[in-house]
């Protein structure tokens, strides 16, 4: 019996300390794509968030959880999902996204005449 309770506080213990970045960030991919390389309908800039630094999307998050940040027509969209993330949850999604490889820099080939 005190085996299982130890195991279980253990278990719990494990859980509560897992990154929940994951889990955030699955809400953002309908807009930012799986690997966050996708550019966000109307998004000013054409950039993705993926590699964008941690400073900048800590300051991004919580410019629209305060719905202060405006980056084109997604204002609304940003802060209805930034508006129950906790500081500690935007640390956690700021390191994360920073950390997903930034987009590869598409060549547009030309056609000469």
């Amino acid at each position: 019996m005190l085996y299982r309770l130890l195991c279980g506080l253990g278990l719990a213990c494990t859980l509560a300390l897992a990154d929940p970045a994951p889990k955030i960030f699955a809400k953002c991919i309908a807009c930012h794509g799986t690997n966050g390389q996708a550019i966000a309908p109307g998004a000013k800039g054409g950039t993705s968030i993926a590699g964008l630094s941690q400073a900048k999307i800590i300051a991004d998050l919580k410019g629209y959880r305060a719905g202060l940040t405006d980056n084109g027509g997604a204002k609304s969209i940003m802060y209805i999902q930034a508006q129950n993330l906790s500081d500690a949850e935007i640390q956690a999604l700021a390191k994360y996204i920073s950390n997903l490889p930034k987009a590869p820099h598409k060549v547009i080939d030309t056609p000469q005449p």
